[in-house]
């Protein structure tokens, strides 16, 4: 029991000593950026697993006579969910680096004041802190735009499928499909061709998508981490001695933030260009297959059905332009 207790009072001093000679620890970003950051990467991963082996996957399962007709919408809602889980959770880790960007900002205003040469770098630790509050409204934009970016992309892939699905459950369930091994194999035939026409609008700006939330990931990281590394210099310098050589950095603070605000234009130039390419690809889409964009054609499956798939049905609609 003395032993126990004398190795706890070691610890203690120990961190007590620590805590003195390095006031903070030189680790400032939170366990819940990186968190988010790997959320955010999983859930692009599962979106490119399920759309990489989308229309595979669908062929099988469509030849599989065991597969009940009725469980193809899950298929469609499940591509749609990904899609969904993917925009929440980019979205959420650009929301998150935002708040570490500001958490950092405040640590540079309040923490330094009770370091043992705040007084006589006062006036430079100003001008610092105004140069990075400047470069953290920059900062913020950029991210806005990136997640505003990638998650109107993907809307149209998640509402697609959302869509997609719910018209496969009224066809089987409120239509009623007869159970005829002809009208099942027309039906399957009608959408095997439709999913792949379908599938191919909705997944049109995928990899513009995917290409768009790496770079801004790994462009955020290192912000971060170069954030990071200028306040705990900062805690460096005012902490131990030499504190005129050491503190000469936040003399120029423009020049100190040169890096960050070219990893920034950097990555504005990398959107504009992405968004050029998007622009392309909804411009040179073919018209006749989508009404103002939106992948699932008007009034399908109605119109798009021939009059003896259409006799396959018990219950089948008249065409909504005419009722």
């Amino acid at each position: 029991m003395a032993m126990s207790h004398t190795v706890g009072v070691i610890i203690l001093l120990l961190t007590s000593c620590a805590s003195m000679v390095s006031p903070l620890r030189s680790e400032h970003v939170s366990f819940n950026f990186y968190l988010h950051g790997a959320n955010a990467e999983q859930a692009k991963a599962n979106t490119h697993t399920i759309l990489d082996n989308f229309m595979e996957n669908f062929s099988r399962q469509l030849n599989d006579y065991t597969m009940r007709m009725d469980r193809f919408s899950d298929y469609f809602q499940q591509a749609s969910d990904v899609a969904k889980t993917f925009s929440q959770q980019s979205t959420l880790f650009f929301e998150i680096a935002n708040n570490e960007s500001m958490s950092l900002l405040k640590k540079l205003r309040v923490q330094p004041m009770r370091l043992k040469n705040y007084r006589l770098v006062k006036d430079d630790l100003e001008e610092y802190y105004n140069e990075m509050e400047n470069f953290h409204f920059i900062f913020s934009s950029a991210l806005f735009e990136a997640s505003e970016f990638v998650s109107e992309a993907l809307r149209k892939t998640e509402e697609t499928f959302a869509i997609f699905s719910k018209i496969q459950n009224e066809i089987i369930v409120d239509r009623k499909l007869m159970n005829d091994e002809k009208c099942q194999e027309d039906y399957k035939v009608f959408l095997h061709k439709w999913t792949r026409q379908i599938f191919k609008c909705a997944t049109s700006k995928i990899k513009v998508i995917y290409d768009v939330f790496s770079v801004a990931k790994y462009t955020t990281y290192d912000v971060i981490k170069m954030l990071e590394h200028r306040i705990q210099k900062i805690y460096n310098c005012l902490q131990f001695d030499k504190y005129e050589f050491r503190c000469r950095f936040m003399q120029n603070p423009e020049s100190d933030f040169d890096k960050l605000i070219s990893r920034l234009d950097e990555l504005e130039m990398f959107l504009e260009k992405q968004r050029r390419r998007m622009y392309w690809n909804i411009q040179n889409q073919k018209p006749n297959k989508v009404v103002n964009f939106n992948c699932v054609p008007e009034n399908f499956p109605d119109t798009q059905m021939a009059e003896s798939m259409r006799l396959c049905f018990y219950s089948f609609p008249y065409d909504r332009e005419g009722s």
